[in-house]
């Protein structure tokens, strides 16, 4: 009889921990998809290159972070990886001053990402360490410890905020699944129905 008892307890204990590992998973999928449109909608310096990236390579992104935030020796780090032929994008900085800058690229140019880092570990530049990041640390970047939006990440959503504002105006209809930093939650379906019905 214990026995059973047992089995019913680990099948108990790892069904409330898949529970678990699923509502932290959704909320980060959430989190990374709030930022990412908020990164969209937003006027920062390289928006454009971001844009185009996007149009070239499409929304499938791999992370990338730098660690400095000097803009000579991003420079240097950025021509060594077109070098290698990789199309790149830098990223809004979330957390001015933390000495790291992130950037995009494209997953089908990760083999040529695996050489660059081959040859920058030997280069110059080597000091700056660069690599892979997922996109729920690059979010991270964006809350201070105490789990407060950084300022940066405010003035970026506030940007987001008024590009919205300003297609409201004009009488744009908001990209369908577009979400803010701001909202708590996706609508409900309850709350989409009425839309059905137009």
């Amino acid at each position: 009889m214990s026995e059973v008892q047992d089995a019913c307890q680990i099948v108990l204990v790892t069904g409330k921990s898949a529970y678990w590992v699923g509502k932290i998973t959704s909320e980060a999928a959430m989190m990374i998809l709030k930022l990412m449109n908020t990164v969209y909608l937003a006027k920062w310096k390289g928006a454009t290159t971001l844009n185009r990236f996007r149009n070239i390579k499409g929304d499938d992104f791999m992370f990338i972070n730098a660690s400095t935030e000097d803009r000579a020796l991003l420079q240097h780090i950025e021509k060594e990886m077109e070098d290698h032929g990789i199309l790149l994008a830098r990223l809004p900085d979330l957390c001015g001053g933390d000495g790291r800058t992130q950037y995009v690229i494209s997953p089908s140019d990760a083999a040529k990402f695996k050489a660059f880092l081959l040859d920058h570990n030997a280069g110059r530049f080597r000091e700056v360490k660069v690599g892979p990041i997922s996109a729920e640390d690059y979010a991270r970047t964006g809350i201070d410890r105490h789990g407060n939006e950084t300022p940066e990440m405010q003035e970026l959503a506030r940007s987001a905020n008024e590009t919205l504002q300003e297609q409201k105006q004009i009488g744009m209809r908001p990209i369908a699944g577009m979400l803010t930093m701001q909202e708590t939650a996706p609508p409900r379906m309850a709350d989409l129905t009425h839309l059905e019905k137009k």
